[in-house]
């Protein structure tokens, strides 16, 4: 499945993980990203069909102080699997290294 990713296209933020299968029924895709001043941020990406992902203006930003505390939302949100969750977090500290 493909993460629509064109809105971050030209903007000066990092995509750090995106998470294309959660188990929200409206939820298609979580993208983890950082802005200009070190910011993380979760972007839900609505469902629209089973393998199409669009953003849309309805979509919900979550802003939080760690890198931490942004990890254990996404955990909670998309409810990933342990593995899920250690590939995440070991991608996060390559990134920051």
């Amino acid at each position: 499945m493909q993460v629509d990713l064109t809105e971050f296209e030209g903007l000066n933020v990092k995509v750090v993980a995106t998470i294309d299968h959660t188990l929200y029924r409206n939820v298609g895709a979580i993208i983890l990203y950082e802005e200009d001043s070190h910011i993380l941020s979760v972007r839900k990406l609505k469902r629209k069909i089973a393998d199409q992902y669009i953003p849309t203006d309805e979509l919900e930003n979550f802003i939080f102080d760690s890198q931490a505390d942004a990890i254990k939302f996404t955990h909670k949100l998309t409810r990933m699997s342990a593995l899920d969750y250690l590939l995440v977090t070991n991608r996060e500290k390559q990134l920051s290294e």
